[in-house]
Parts: structure tokens; C-alpha cells; sequence
């Protein structure tokens, strides 16, 4: 934190450092849903589904669809977020001092 309160000359510690971080997650998701960005956006390219992997220690390997959608659910449920909408609780939107701008989407 040091580094970071140096360079910027704001101090501030982790926790508070930790809280402006996820206020900017969220507001980023509160775009991308207010965008039309729904849950099966959020992927990667088909390729990594049916190519086996070239080399390496996983050799032969592809990811499986359905560990990746349930790692999905699980990363939802870490942020508290729906795992359908991927749209946080509004409490958290309260918690954070976001509601004025969930509000309006």
C-alpha cells in the first residue's frame, strides 16, 4: 500500500483500496447488463471446448463446457451476484453507495 499511497498521493489502506475496487466491478457489470450483456456472453471462443490441448502437463486435455458454466456459478455466488442476471443483490449496490445509479438502470 505504501507504493500505492506514494505514487498517487492518496492514502489509503487495503480495506479501503479493496471497497474501490469492488465499487468499480460492479459498476462495470451494471453497464454491461444495462448493455445486453447476458450470462452467455460471458465465455470464451467454442475452440477451447473441442481442441484437445497442444502441450504441456495437459496435454490432450479440453475444457469441459459444463465445469466452466459451473465455475461461472460459482464465481456469481463469490461476488454476490444472480447466477442467471449476474446482477448483484441491490443490497450490495446500498452497501457500496451505488443504489442512485442501479436505480436508474
Amino acid at each position: 500500500m505504501a507504493i500505492y499511497n506514494v505514487v498517487t498521493g492518496i492514502d489509503l489502506d487495503e480495506s479501503q483500496l479493496i471497497i474501490i475496487v469492488y465499487k468499480a466491478l460492479n459498476l462495470e457489470n451494471l453497464y454491461n447488463v444495462g448493455e445486453d450483456f447476458i450470462r452467455e456472453d460471458e465465455t470464451i471462443s467454442p475452440f477451447w471446448f473441442k481442441e484437445p490441448i497442444a502441450g504441456g502437463a495437459q496435454k490432450s486435455r479440453m475444457l469441459d463446457k459444463a465445469r466452466f458454466e459451473k465455475m461461472k456459478d460459482e464465481y456469481y455466488a463469490l461476488r454476490d451476484r444472480d447466477a442467471q442476471t449476474n446482477l448483484p443483490a441491490m443490497e450490495t449496490y446500498k452497501r457500496l453507495g451505488l443504489s442512485g445509479v442501479a436505480d436508474r438502470l
